[in-house]
């Protein structure tokens, strides 16, 4: 992680069904439940608060997933999120998500929000890679296929300063709340395996 030299990745204590590891590149991996199995949702701790806020600063952020053939239509669950930081009502939030087999990406500032989707259906049981950076005006999402050809998107909107509440969890696989429990209806748990997260802001180490 970017950001912050001392931030620790740790799993929400939310379910007897919660994750396993598993095989990813050149190590081990965080395999999320089966749809409609249980919830568990990776949150990270930072020393402060706001190491992973960009507020007016540009940042990229993105994973490496494997998503399952049955990932979406469950009642309690019906989105694949991969990587986000705040909730949909939040002043601020930015998010990576895989809903009806296509990748997409949400910043939201206090100047606006942009909403950028890849053209292109995710294979279930193969590897992909998902960045999402934000420059200035520019909010561009790279989906790299697992032949390797990246599929690019992009828009151009004034989001302004990014800045998720200072008590939300930075969350991998699923929504949490402020004290980084996961969300217990509509909960978009993804359902796959999540290696290689990282989120890094300009001017931060």
């Amino acid at each position: 992680m970017s950001g912050d030299r001392s931030a620790r990745a740790h799993l929400a204590k939310v379910s007897t069904r919660v994750s396993s590891v598993a095989d990813g590149r050149g190590g081990r991996a965080l395999r999320l439940p089966p749809l409609g199995t249980g919830r568990a949702v990776a949150t990270v701790a930072t020393s402060s608060p706001t190491s992973l806020t960009p507020r007016d600063r540009r940042f990229v952020f993105g994973a490496r997933f494997k998503i399952d053939s049955r990932s979406d239509g469950h009642r309690l669950d019906d989105g694949n999120n991969l990587v986000q930081r705040g909730l949909w009502g939040d002043q601020g939030q930015y998010k990576l998500q895989v809903d009806r087999g296509q990748v997409s990406c949400r910043v939201l500032g206090r100047g606006g929000e942009a909403v950028v989707t890849a053209r292109v259906q995710i294979t279930p049981g193969s590897w992909h890679r998902a960045r999402c950076a934000r420059h200035a005006r520019l909010v561009r999402l790279t989906v790299t296929k697992p032949d390797g050809t990246p599929i690019r998107a992009q828009r151009s909107i004034r989001t302004g300063r990014v800045a998720p509440p200072p008590t939300a969890r930075l969350a991998v696989g699923g929504k949490v709340t402020a004290r980084g429990i996961a969300v217990r209806g509509d909960s978009d748990q993804f359902n796959g395996v999540v290696d290689n997260v990282y989120v890094k802001i300009a001017g931060t180490r």
